[in-house]
Formats: C-alpha cells, structure tokens, sequence
C-alpha cells in the first residue's frame, strides 16, 4: 500500500496544494457513503490534497477498479498512521464510522453510514471524539438530541451539528431511471412482484433466529422474485465467524439457491440496484428499511424482542424500560411506518394483504423524507460545501478533554478522586503505555492484573504485574477493565459470551 509523503507528487497531485483532508476507508462497504461527498469536492477543483487512509489493504485493493474516474485525484494512506499520528499537517479527518472516533487535535467530521437504528449510534466516547456531525434528517436529529438529554446537562459545547442529509440517497431523487441493467442481469421473472429480504447481522435479529425459516416461507411457493441482501458484516465471516454464530450466510443461501429458482442472492455491498426494482422490503431492526420507505414503498417488519430485550438490554444498561425504549424509530428501524408481520408461519398471506393494499401504504409514505432526509437529492453538494466551509475558515478542534483521544470513561478513572481496582486487558506495549500513563496520573488506581489470551504469557509478570486468563473468575474481583488490545472486538464479544457487564468495560484501544 503506497503512503502519504508530502514531499512529493503522488497520484498527479500537486504539492502546492496546501489543504489535507483525510477520509477514513474502515471498509470497502463504507465507500457508498464516502464516495458521493468526495466526487462533488473533486468536481470543484479546490486546491486540497484528498487522502484515503484505509484501514486494511481490500479497500485499497479496490478502490482503483471500483472508481476509476477519480483514482487519480486521491492518494492513499493506511489508517493506523494517521491514529498514530504519522500523517502531519491534516486540515480534517473525515470518518463514516463514528465507532473510529476522531483524532487528537485534528478536526474530526462523521458523517456516518446510515439512518439511526438500533440505539446504538451515539455513545459518550462518540460524541467527545467529534467536532462535528453531519445529520442526515430530523429523525436523525432527534436521535442526537434524546442521547445528549439523557447523558449530558447541556448539549456539548466543542461539538457542531449541521443539517446536511445522506448523501448516498440522493440517486434516489434522480429523474433517470436506476439501474436498469439489473433485473436481467440477475434474472428476475417478469411476471411476478419481488420481495426483498435485507436483515440485520445482529445476534437476536431475524436473520440468526429465523434466516433460513424466512427464506423458505418466501420462496415455497414461486409466487415472488425473492432477492435477499445480506448486511455488509456478512462478507467479512472470516474475520468474526463468532457474530454469526459460526454460520456463513453467503455460503449457506448460495446452497438454498440451487433449490428455488426464484431466489437470487445479490452479494455485491450497496443495496440500491436492487432496492429500486423491489416492490416489498422485509427486515427487522435493519436502519435500511427506512431507506426503502424514501421510494414510497412498504416495509415489513418482523418482530424480534429478543434483540431488544437481551442483545440492547446488554449494550445499554442505563436503559431502564427498555419495552418503551424499542418504540422509538431511530431504535426499531421505522417500525411505525410500516407494517408488523404477525407471524412468520403465514409470510404469504400477511405479503398478499400488502399487495392488495398498496396504493394505500404508498399514500401513508407520503412526505416521509421530510422527516428522514434534510437537502433530499442534494445532500452529497451540502456536505461538500460544508467541508470546503470549515477548512476554509482554518477550523480547529476544540475539544477540551485532557485526553480527548480517549473515551470519558477512561478520562474520569484517571481523574478519580476515589480507590479502584483495575485490570489490563491486553499484555502488550500499548497496556504497558497505558500502565505508565495511570501511574503518573493517579495513585488512587490500582493495578491489579494484566489479562490476556495469550497461554505463553499467564503467571508471567509485566511491571511487577501478574498477567492472568481473561476469566469471570478473575474479572469479577475487579471494578473495571481496561481494554488495550488491537482484537478488542473479539475481546469484546468474549468478554459478552463470559457475561461481563459493559458498565465494567472501558475501552482506550488506538486500533
């Protein structure tokens, strides 16, 4: 993977172009919400050096055959050098994955990667990472606003928000027919309506408990072009087969597919081209659902308590009601503009209601981007506008956290005024870093373990500190754990499988 090297011309960019803006590619699939913005900055010829930084080498792989109009406009960078700070003199990081975080002392922009859906989009360490948020719609806003409200007493001072729009929908708004291309291309029947199916990944959402059972239900009877989409998280099995219960979906529904000859699996990363010739969408707490609703088309969605009350309940335990929580839209997906499907038994049925009521569902949806989407259509050209704004005014972060490339719960264990028991998750340099930042910071922390996975290193000793198994047994003993680990997000499905309390996790990992 070439590197950023202001000293030279790279990709036939010039180096009087003083201007460095970042866009962190944390995956191939988050390219369709990236792309959009940085077509319409290339098309107004600012004098700005656009830097990919891609966090592994598939993306960058990618990049040159999937946008060949415009590979010559950027250079590429990895982005661990720019987390560690390798890559200097950057105007503004821009990120689509807010769980990246921002960069210390750097402007730091998200502009996420869906509608809010889940609960999940906001977190504490989020929002003390960012300079700002570019929202997508007032549903989007309201999410924002009821986090803020519950966590905070007054809305962040260092943080802007901007009413931008989502980008990738603006093709949505074309006069021009989409993808015209694709119904031939993946040989849907002319003579029958197309139901698609587009789940969420989550453990407890419908693909892991009902997946298969869905599929059959839709399909028995060769009634419909059942297409099914997969979540982005599917084509990356490899590395977290753990998610999904060690099932690979792309290869299981590639079996099913030798069975009905009319179901289609579309296994390319963005939705869209098939989105558009759908007539039906069904998914569960997928944010997608309310992407389908921008063509005035039903959704259905199928019940899954079980997400809410095990998987959300387990993520967010300030959750007290967690029953009243699940029916806010940026929660459940957009439940109350669609329909609920009653029972999975009698999909057919509850499907055939639908299409013989559609005009009316249609006439429901009226309007519904006014509560989805600021700039509908034009929201890739807001944001790009923005951008060129705030680097033109030599915007700077002001993020006033002493360590604001951590999250506040680390921040508050190195500010505590009272005695707590800690361990170290991770016995590598990054926890010994962290070690010696604790020790120079706060003698009120005690260091009771390091924990690692690693069977080579248990009852050995780093700093004079034991390192142990990442138990329950040894976790227990302790007020909070620390995680340095660069496989802190198999850590962290470890430590769920081992019943561990996220209130006892903090997470500081620079990965």
């Amino acid at each position: 993977m070439e590197e950023f090297n202001s000293k030279k011309d790279c990709g036939g960019i010039l180096i009087k172009k003083t201007k460095k803006i970042v866009f962190a590619v944390p995956s191939t699939g988050q390219f369709q919400f990236i792309i959009p913005i940085l077509e319409k900055m290339i098309e107004k010829k600012m004098e700005y050096i656009y830097i990919l930084a891609h966090q592994g080498d598939e993306s960058r792989l990618a990049f040159d055959t999937m946008y060949p109009s415009i590979k010559e406009d950027v250079i590429h960078t990895k982005l661990e050098l720019v987390k560690k700070g390798d890559e200097t003199d950057i105007d503004m990081y821009i990120t689509s994955e807010q769980y990246t975080l921002g960069i210390k002392n750097i402007f730091s922009v998200c502009i996420f990667h869906g509608q809010p859906s889940k609960g999940l989009t906001f977190t504490k360490e989020i929002i003390g990472s960012f300079d700002a948020f570019f929202l997508y719609g007032p549903l989007h806003l309201e999410s924002y606003m009821d986090y803020v409200e519950e966590h905070f007493e007054t809305p962040p001072e260092h943080l802007q928000t901007f009413k931008i729009g989502y980008s990738k929908t603006d093709v949505l708004f074309s006069n021009s027919e989409l993808f015209p291309e694709i119904p031939k291309k993946i040989g849907l029947l002319k003579d029958r309506k197309t139901i698609l199916y587009a789940p969420a990944f989550n453990k407890y959402a419908s693909l892991q408990e009902n997946g298969l059972f869905i599929i059959n239900e839709l399909c028995k009877n060769q009634k419909y072009n059942v297409i099914v989409k997969l979540p982005i998280d599917c084509f990356n099995y490899k590395n977290m087969p753990q998610e999904f219960n060690d099932v690979n979906w792309l290869e299981e529904l590639k079996k099913l597919e030798e069975t009905y000859n009319n179901l289609f699996l579309y296994d390319q990363l963005d939705i869209y081209p098939v989105m558009v010739h759908a007539d039906l969408m069904l998914t569960c707490v997928s944010s997608v659902g309310l992407e389908f609703m921008v063509l005035k088309k039903p959704v259905m969605f199928i019940e899954t308590p079980n997400f809410y009350r095990k998987y959300l309940k387990g993520r967010l335990l300030h959750i007290r009601e967690i029953a009243a929580y699940e029916n806010k839209e940026y929660v459940n997906g957009g439940k109350r503009l669609g329909v609920i499907v009653q029972n999975i038994s009698s999909l057919d049925k509850e499907i055939e209601v639908i299409l013989e009521n559609y005009e009316e569902i249609q006439e429901k949806l009226r309007g519904v981007e006014d509560y989805l989407l600021y700039n509908p259509g034009n929201a890739a050209e807001t944001a790009a506008n923005k951008i060129i704004e705030l680097v033109e005014q030599n915007s700077i972060s002001k993020r006033i956290y002493e360590y604001n490339h951590f999250t506040y719960d680390f921040v508050e264990i190195l500010n505590s005024k009272k005695e707590v028991n800690i361990g170290l998750v991770g016995a590598g340099k990054y926890g010994e870093d962290i070690y010696d930042l604790i020790k120079e910071n706060n003698d009120k922390v005690s260091i009771s373990c390091y924990l690692d996975n690693d069977t080579k290193k248990w009852r050995k000793k780093i700093n004079n500190t034991i390192i142990e198994p990442i138990s329950s047994e040894v976790i227990e003993k302790l007020d909070k754990i620390i995680i340095t680990s660069m496989y802190w997000r198999e850590i962290l499905v470890q430590l769920e499988n081992l019943s561990i309390s996220s209130n006892k996790i903090v997470l500081v990992t620079r990965y």
